[in-house]
Parts: structure tokens; C-alpha cells; sequence
């Protein structure tokens, strides 16, 4: 099985890398045994590779730490060398930005733009587009976003703001889990930053009640549904577009042939079909394809060329619609969910409040 080795000293974890021999866009952390190159490591990495995972084995090393207090700067190294491996964040902003959708085939990839209907290879685009290069970049920036454990032990930065609303941090529950006081007060300036957040959203939209709000989502899931919905159906005749295509363009390239066949003796039919037997059984099967599905008259090649090239700019602009609905449904649910907490936590105040008032009432 073939494997790449990382070392301590010079990659800064122990490790053996066992990619996956037919790709993937997923990755695995395992540790078992003593060493990441013995039988155990390498089963194991076996079965993941049969559920369709990339492996990362990793051990102590030179028995200086065990599995249970293994530093977790190495885990963070290895880590960004697998976040390099997979370019399924790449694939997305690819598609749902630009609309080109990339394809891998024996190594390389290809790229398929709205306004084509075949992907134009690596190879002509140029090396910057090659695999090779993507994932040197990704490597490379991997590398530079993710930052190590001792930049972070006890003093909690807030991050970069995000345009996108996050949901409210439980506290309590963090506080249970034996959180410390230094995120606990990390955790507060970020849940008032984000209710300033969702009330400046609910402005923004005209969401003045939460019957608005529960409108607005019931309405935002209908539409991401319908979406979805429409996608598919799409996605299903241009499927059934392609496959005619394909039997059309068959059944045009051996239309001679058969011609040819039909018109020998039945004596010398038999040999002249095992002489081309490749070309006449595409042939035999794209009339059979032809009859079952009640096709009288086959379609043009451009026709066909035509038709895909439509539903293919419609599944572009479909997929788009249905990410921003998506994108859309998901802020409103994280909106409605943090303003319920809010609620729950004005509630003890509203309590006293009320406790207050009776008992100057009383006086």
C-alpha cells in the first residue's frame, strides 16, 4: 500500500498518509498500534478505504507522549496537510459562484462552464489549472489560516466578523462542561455582538413579530423546497438527454455499417457482425432504446446538442436559486432560534420585575 511519511522533526507530526487509491473528499485521523506504518495501522486504513475515506495514521512517535495527551499542535498539522488533500470547499465555491462544476478523471481535473456542454481539460487551460498546482495551493494556505495551540491556550480573540448570523453560545451548558472564566467572558462580548446581530436583521427584513418571522420561514422553507424539487426534475432530463445523445450519436456512426450488414448474405452476416460487432451492438441497442421509450423519429444531433445546452444553463441558474434559498432558510431558522433564547433569558428579569412592582404596590 502506498503511503507518504512525516516525521516529527521534519513536518512537525508522525505520521503515514495513506490516500485513498480511488479518490475521495473525505479524510480519517486514525491511531492505533504503536507506529503508523504497522499491521494494525494498515488494516485499518484498509477498511476506511473501503468506506470511501482518505487515512491519516498517526502515533507518538519515539514513545514520548501516548495516544491520551498526544499534543494537539501536531493533530493542527496534520490536519492542514488533509484540509490541502480535499478540494471539496474549492469544487463548492466553484459552482455555486461562478457555476463551473469540476470533474475528476485519472488524476486530473477538468472544468465545465455554463456556457459549454463538454468540461475542457487541465491540460489546455494551462498548469496554474492542473491538480498538482490546486492542491499546492491549497496546501499553502492551509498552512497559513490555521494557527497553532499556543497562540490560543487562555487568551480567546474574537475572530474576523462574518457577514452570516451565528447562533447564541449557551453558556451555562459551557460553564457546566468546566469551561473557564476567560471564555466565559470571550462567550458573552460574542453573544452581545450577535443579538445586536439578529435584531439589526429583523430590522433590516421587516420582521417587526415573531408571526412575521415564523412566516417568512415557512415561506423560505417552501421555497427551497420547490427549488430543490425543480433541480431534480432537471437534473433527471438532462440525464435522459445525455443518454439519448449517446444512442443517437451510436446509432449515426454505425448507421453504415448496418446498412452494409443488412444487405450481405445471411451466410457471410454472421462473420461480417463478429468483424464489428463492437459498433453493431451500440447500434442494436440504441434502436431498442428507440422502441422502448416510443421514439418514431430520432432527434437531430444539433437538436439534441441544443436541448442539453438549455437544461444545462437551467441547472446552473437552478442550483443557484436553490443556494441562496437554502442560505436564506438557514439564517431565518438561526434568527428565530436566538431570539428565542433571548426571550428565555429576559424571562427571570421580567419575573422580578413583576415581583418588584406587587411588592411596592403593597407598601
Amino acid at each position: 500500500m502506498k503511503k507518504q511519511i512525516f516525521t516529527v522533526e521534519k513536518d512537525g507530526f508522525c505520521g503515514a498518509w495513506y490516500a485513498n487509491p480511488v479518490g475521495s473528499r473525505r479524510g480519517m485521523i486514525l491511531m492505533l498500534g504503536d507506529s503508523a506504518e504497522d499491521r494494525m495501522a494498515v488494516c485499518g486504513a484498509k477498511w476506511l478505504h473501503e468506506n470511501g475515506c482518505h487515512v491519516m495514521a498517526m502515533s507518538p512517535d519515539k514513545k514520548d507522549y501516548g495516544h491520551h495527551n498526544y499534543p494537539l499542535e501536531r493533530f493542527e498539522k496534520a490536519i492542514a496537510f488533509m484540509n490541502a488533500q480535499g478540494c471539496e470547499e474549492f469544487f463548492d465555491v466553484l459552482l455555486e459562484d461562478y457555476g463551473i462544476a469540476v470533474k475528476e478523471s485519472r488524476g486530473r481535473f477538468s472544468y465545465l462552464t455554463p456556457e459549454r456542454t463538454k468540461p475542457i481539460t487541465s491540460r489546455k487551460l494551462g498548469d496554474d489549472f492542473s491538480k498538482e498546482a490546486i492542491l499546492a495551493a491549497l496546501e499553502q494556505n492551509a498552512s497559513r489560516i490555521i494557527p497553532s495551540v499556543s497562540q490560543r491556550p487562555d487568551t480567546f480573540v474574537t475572530p474576523a466578523a462574518k457577514s452570516e448570523i451565528e447562533k447564541l453560545i449557551d453558556l451555562e451548558a459551557k460553564r457546566a462542561e468546566g469551561k473557564g472564566e476567560g471564555y466565559i467572558h470571550w462567550g458573552t462580548v460574542f453573544n452581545l455582538k450577535t443579538m445586536a446581530k439578529t435584531l439589526l436583521y429583523l430590522q433590516e427584513n421587516g420582521l417587526t413579530d415573531l408571526d412575521a418571522l415564523d412566516a417568512a420561514l415557512v415561506e423560505s422553507h417552501e421555497k427551497t423546497k420547490t427549488a430543490r424539487t425543480d433541480l431534480k426534475k432537471i437534473e433527471a432530463e438532462l440525464n435522459t438527454k445525455k443518454e439519448l445523445q449517446r444512442h443517437v450519436l451510436n446509432a449515426r456512426d454505425a448507421k453504415e455499417l448496418h446498412t452494409e450488414y443488412l444487405k450481405l448474405p445471411k451466410k457471410k452476416q454472421e462473420k461480417f457482425y463478429e468483424e464489428n460487432r463492437p459498433a453493431l451492438m451500440l447500434y442494436d441497442a440504441a434502436m431498442r432504446y428507440f422502441k422502448e421509450n416510443g421514439i418514431k423519429t430520432i432527434p437531430t444531433v444539433k437538436r439534441m446538442q441544443d436541448e442539453i445546452e438549455d437544461l444545462t444553463s437551467r441547472k446552473n441558474a437552478g442550483y443557484t436559486e436553490y443556494r441562496e434559498s437554502q442560505k436564506r432558510e438557514k439564517e431565518l431558522q438561526t434568527v428565530k432560534a436566538n431570539i428565542e433564547k433571548m426571550l428565555r433569558l429576559q424571562e427571570p428579569e421580567i419575573g422580578q420585575e413583576r415581583k418588584t412592582h406587587d411588592h411596592d404596590q403593597e407598601l
